[in-house]
């Protein structure tokens, strides 16, 4: 992913090969700015690799010789090109560091002050621009990817076991923690100071969720959400042009494209991805006819993962499962397209974590137990002992509700469910959506108008009972554009008679084919919104004979952390349809890959990194 690298040795002066060769991992595959620096006193070296899109050239910014502005991100506030770097500096000198991180729209920074000797790294308040580090006695390297930081050779890479034990059990690594040792990460709202050799790392923005105290209306409410969006929208788009809009079936982007259509009148071209039969597409292709907006469709093929899952792994390095890699197809665009208008934020902002339980977590009664029990949804701890090794489950059993138990503590909120609904917010769900963001980033740059910093602010006082199961959404997107809430999956949507007897006759001949056993439980699940049968997407051959390669080969099943025995039985029974192992087949296979890229050289066997296999429709 592009972004910022740097180094800082008291020890020795930084060289201008070490920055090369960070600088060379982070390139973007399309045309960028590349810029390196070192500082006349031989302690730093940094730069960045971007995209020309969002911030110009002529980095890092200078204050009087003594101050240097290193950035990477987006900056809603000032789009003027020749503009940017003084309003940067500008914000810096009147807020100083933590300004920068509360800048709208998103940053990643490095502040050098000279005369003291003093450097500090931060990231944004929500972390949409990650920052990795190193330190070493004397010496500290710092990338927006984790591989830029291997390259130096400073450590002998290895998975770290709490982390990978913690990933198993929710998807995601949470705080300062990576699958590497030795290799952390700037938490979100954190800035990390280097000075005379020591770092402090502190906290100085920490969002949640907040009483009511407003006193609005339902309908206030409703009508300053949709004039939020409508001014985040116009910060954003400006001259619309290379910018596109991905359309799926669901609220967040279709809410986005009412706004686009009713209200800022830009014809914004759609595009949408997913397998043949899939509910996204047919969607999303009645809702660009409803407003003759241009629309693409790219169809995933059959064998698409075995295609994308190692370019998706380097790229995400261990944080998306790749199970979720389909996004790649995007990277078909680039070369019509800049940026991304996407609808990340709105599902996890506007709604509650106890809305979102299946009934048999409902029924806990103790908010905690229920809470752990809806994020621990890949590797369910009370059946650790079946899928890991015995030394595994000795040492790490109890870790992640530890961790959980010590990050619900330091939860800012008045209540626990506020708390609760904080967490699962900024420790969980955008965590995993902003990892994925790192498929499409050497490519594109990309806009989150849902991420607005005043929106967000809006987002996060909203009653519960309007965030719940997202009604206050709903309740816009009905106000703003009744045509495009009645379209299947929006909230006024009303299949026919005709629709209802098909879903039933469907429902009854499939449970019938149960009984007479030609179809297993596994098959009775509905179609997802990307793939016309997601639980059929490992079983078709070319997927199964690579996930075969990977999983019962003796170089995974020796590894020591998953049992033989239960991979052998999960990878049978996933493909005979008698259980639907998806993510955690999936999971291991990430696993198995990190190991076998980051760690060890020169992997064999998984395919070229192309772009094939990828049909699509205008």
């Amino acid at each position: 992913m592009p972004g910022l690298f740097g180094i800082l040795n008291e020890e020795a002066p930084v060289q201008a090969f070490d920055l090369h060769k960070m600088a060379q991992l982070l390139k973007p595959e399309i045309q960028g700015i590349s810029e390196v620096w070192l500082d006349d006193t031989g302690i730093l070296g940094w730069g960045r690799e971007v995209l020309e899109y969002v911030l110009p050239p002529g980095q890092p910014i200078t204050g009087e010789g003594e101050i240097f502005i290193l950035l990477d991100g987006e900056i809603v506030e000032c789009r003027e090109a020749g503009q940017v770097n003084r309003f940067v500096l500008d914000t810096y000198r009147r807020g100083g560091c933590e300004a920068l991180g509360h800048l709208n729209g998103g940053v990643c920074a490095g502040i050098w002050e000279r005369r003291p000797g003093r450097l500090t790294l931060l990231t944004d308040y929500l972390g949409l621009r990650p920052l990795f580090y190193i330190h070493q006695p004397g010496r500290l390297a710092f990338a927006s990817e984790i591989k830029a930081l291997l390259a130096l050779n400073w450590l002998r890479p290895q998975i770290n076991e709490e982390a990978l034990a913690e990933w198993l059990a929710f998807e995601v690594v949470d705080g300062d923690r990576t699958l590497f040792e030795g290799v952390k990460r700037l938490p979100p709202g954190a800035m990390l100071v280097w000075e005379k050799g020591q770092i402090t790392v502190c906290q100085y923005a920490q969002p949640c969720y907040v009483e009511n105290g407003k006193g609005w209306s339902e309908s206030r409410w409703v009508e300053t959400f949709i004039e939020g969006l409508r001014q985040s929208l116009q910060r954003r788009l400006g001259s619309p042009d290379g910018f596109v809009l991905p359309l799926s079936g669901g609220l967040d982007s279709r809410f986005l494209l009412a706004l686009l259509y009713a209200d800022l009148r830009h014809p914004l071209p759609l595009v949408t991805y997913g397998g043949k039969g899939s509910r996204d597409v047919e969607r999303a292709r009645k809702m660009a006819e409803m407003t003759r907006y241009p629309h693409q469709v790219l169809y995933l093929e059959n064998d698409y993962l075995s295609h994308f899952a190692r370019p998706c792994l380097e790229r995400t390095e261990g944080f998306l499962n790749i199970i979720d890699s389909h996004g790649w197809v995007l990277n078909r665009l680039s070369s019509v397209y800049k940026v991304l208008v996407l609808g990340n934020g709105a599902d996890l902002f506007l709604n509650t974590a106890e809305s979102s339980y299946p009934p048999e977590i409902r029924a806990i009664s103790d908010p905690f137990d229920a809470y752990f029990a809806y994020i621990n949804d890949l590797f369910k701890l009370s059946e650790w002992k079946y899928w890991f090794t015995p030394g595994f489950v000795k040492r790490f059993l109890d870790l992640p509700r530890q961790r959980i138990e010590e990050e619900i503590a330091h939860t800012p909120g008045s209540t626990l469910a506020l708390r609760l609904d904080t967490h699962r917010l900024f420790f969980y769900e955008v965590d995993y959506i902003l990892h994925g963001l790192n498929v499409i980033r050497p490519r594109f740059e990309y806009t989150e108008p849902y991420l607005d910093r005043d929106l967000v602010e809006l987002m996060l006082s909203l009653p519960p009972d309007l965030r719940k199961k997202r009604r206050l959404q709903k309740l816009a997107l009905m106000r703003l554009s009744p045509e495009l809430a009645r379209v299947e999956g929006g909230p006024l949507a009303h299949p026919s008679a005709l629709d209802r007897w098909l879903d039933r006759f469907t429902r009854r001949w499939r449970w019938g084919l149960r009984r007479l056993k030609v179809i297993q439980d596994a098959h009775l699940a509905l179609p997802s919104s990307t793939f016309a049968d997601v639980h059929q997407l490992l079983r078709l051959k070319p997927n199964r004979q690579w996930l075969e390669k990977i999983l019962l080969g003796s170089r995974f099943l020796e590894r020591g952390w998953f049992r033989p025995e239960a991979v052998r039985q999960a990878f049978y029974e996933h493909m005979h349809g008698q259980h639907n192992y998806t993510r955690q087949l999936g999971a291991m296979a990430t696993i198995e890959m990190l190991v076998q890229h980051f760690i060890e050289e020169q992997p064999e066997g998984y395919h070229e990194i192309a772009m094939v296999k990828v049909g699509e429709e205008a």
